[in-house]
């Protein structure tokens, strides 16, 4: 590698992800995970974000060396041309030269219960997508990407403890007690899942974290109208409150990339956010499945902030994973949006894909679908169909 490319990341620096669930840490919300060592943890209280394995990084960061946790989604997409979360989030500046130091940001995974199974999702984030695999057993020809869609022991055991004994547990009680310690530090919080929503302690968790600057609530609005709209008219009082809505598709494109959800009842609780006043968002997961209905998306909700992520795990996944028609009639639609950053999509779209990805993308799609009755894949353009050799009776 060239030595003027530059590998830092103030991610590294401030920003901590807990999974308490599968009782792992990311040192920035796009990387590779690391496992909490609950002795250790015990006996440094209040310094889980300065872990030998974060501060070595930081040290690498400084030293402009690659670290193995920030491959899979920045360093990798950066390999093959395209444009990893570090640089579409401006991260790549230098702001911190010491090693140890207290997060700024923090992304909390409440729980992994989910009722839908995503198309870019897996069985580590999602309840739904352990169910498909317990049902349906694992997914086969994906080449390293196999692991995502095969059941661990971790994932077995949570299928079977309760929400309520997971929250009783040690990890759990000394993962708050990080969190009201580094709560001083801390000016964004973003609560992810699974699905919040169906997270029955949600307000208690925002309860002790009120007085943070700035909080993003995250949810796919795929739990009932109902249930929604009665934990909504609870969360009224926090003006540091968004609700940042997952989606960036339309109707039959969004129940078969969020499969689970109901197109009517997003729109139910899209209302419900309306009729409650609340600071509304939405996020935008890109891929080779959902960039094909983004324009219609874009078109209707132009009007509310867009923000967006590029999916680069698995790796059959990222949005120029697509045939040159559907690449091209991509590009001009994206000539008539106007999307913060859209150049930085633009520029991915026009990495050119392997062979290998093609042909897993094909692997992938044909068993997402047999898996799930009712799905149509004649939402998808047929030039994309046909390059991945799949066949719609």
């Amino acid at each position: 590698m060239p030595e003027s490319r530059n590998y830092y990341c103030s991610n590294k620096f401030k920003f901590l992800k807990i999974d308490a669930e599968q009782k792992t840490t990311y040192n920035c919300h796009a990387a590779s995970p690391h496992v909490i060592d609950l002795a250790w943890l015990r006996d440094n209280p209040g310094q889980l974000f300065n872990r030998p394995v974060n501060v070595n990084e930081r040290q690498m960061m400084l030293a402009n060396q690659r670290n193995k946790s920030c491959e899979q989604n920045c360093f990798r997409a950066e390999d093959n041309g395209a444009v990893g979360p570090r640089i579409i989030e401006n991260h790549v500046d230098r702001t911190h030269t010491e090693v140890v130091t207290m997060p700024e940001r923090m992304d909390l995974t409440v729980s992994s219960e989910c009722n839908l199974s995503c198309s870019y999702c897996c069985r580590e984030f999602s309840s739904s997508w352990r169910q498909d695999l317990v049902k349906n057993g694992s997914y086969t020809d994906l080449g390293e990407n196999d692991a995502r869609y095969q059941l661990t022991p971790i994932d077995r055991v949570l299928l079977r403890v309760s929400q309520k004994n997971r929250q009783e547990s040690e990890l759990y009680q000394l993962l708050n007690q990080e969190l009201s310690m580094v709560g001083p530090y801390l000016e964004n919080l973003t609560v992810t899942g699974g699905e919040p929503f169906l997270n029955n302690n949600l307000t208690e968790i925002l309860a002790n974290v009120k007085n943070i600057k700035t909080i993003k609530l995250f949810t796919s609005l795929g739990v009932s109208p109902t249930r929604f709209k009665k934990i909504i008219s609870q969360l009224t009082g926090y003006e540091n409150l968004t609700i940042a809505v997952s989606m960036e598709n339309l109707e039959q494109h969004h129940e078969f990339n969020r499969y689970g959800s109901s197109w009517s009842d997003c729109l139910k609780n899209l209302a419900t956010l309306k009729e409650y006043n609340m600071k509304t968002i939405f996020h935008s997961v890109l891929s080779n499945l959902t960039v094909h209905g983004f324009a219609a998306f874009y078109n209707r909700f132009k009007d509310h902030y867009i923000e967006f992520d590029l999916a680069y795990q698995p790796t059959f996944i990222p949005v120029y994973v697509i045939d040159d028609h559907s690449r091209y009639t991509i590009l001009k639609q994206f000539d008539s949006i106007d999307l913060l950053k859209k150049e930085l999509i633009m520029k991915s779209l026009n990495s050119v894909p392997s062979e290998q990805q093609r042909q897993q993308t094909s692997n992938f799609l044909t068993q997402f679908v047999q898996r799930r009755p009712g799905l149509n894949l004649n939402i998808f353009p047929a030039d994309f169909l046909k390059w991945l050799n799949i066949n719609v009776v």
